[in-house]
């Protein structure tokens, strides 16, 4: 058999493929964890995008007779949409940016806590916080991606109606 640190070598290594989707195919059991933390996070950025969207489309059919009044003196539909997109996008840069900050800041005082009550544990590794420039600035490119997509298809809907649509689903 192997011993403690031929196992753990072993583990190490299982443990670096599989999170590469690398699995031994003679294992009738392959680890899937890395996949379902990708289902779950593709889950749930999904379900925002919806979340959002259906948030901008309520606001935005809720002014539809403002914009049927646009189009009517010239306003082009890719005005419009541009419009709509600038909103959008100025109403969720500040929630993004305090978003972002308060989880890193919950997650250094989480990671300060685990630290403290674990401080009477011998031979342990007192866990750092460590958090890439690189990281931040991908969680708020993709957070701005998703306002915008989310934002993009009801404005787009809405940058298509004509003066006459607009002035009667108003009416309704």
């Amino acid at each position: 058999g192997l011993v403690g640190s031929e196992m753990y070598i072993r583990d190490s290594h299982e443990s670096l493929l599989s999170s590469y989707f690398i699995n031994d195919p003679q294992d009738s059991n392959p680890p899937l964890l890395m996949a379902f933390y990708l289902f779950v996070l593709l889950l749930v950025s999904v379900s925002l995008i919806l979340i959002i969207h259906n948030s901008f489309a309520v606001s935005m059919n809720a002014r539809v007779h403002q914009f049927g009044i646009f189009s009517s003196i010239g306003a082009t539909p890719g005005q419009i949409r541009t419009c709509l997109l600038q909103e959008a996008a100025m109403l969720c840069v500040i929630p993004v940016l305090i978003g972002s900050f308060v989880g890193i800041a919950l997650t250094f005082g989480a990671i300060q806590a685990v630290n403290i009550l674990a401080d009477s544990i011998v031979g342990r590794h007192e866990a750092a916080f460590a958090y890439h420039p690189l990281v931040f600035a991908v969680t708020i490119l993709t957070s701005f991606l998703t306002v915008l997509i989310s934002a993009w298809l009801p404005a787009k809907k809405l940058s298509k109606m004509t003066p006459l649509e607009a002035i009667k689903l108003s009416l309704i």
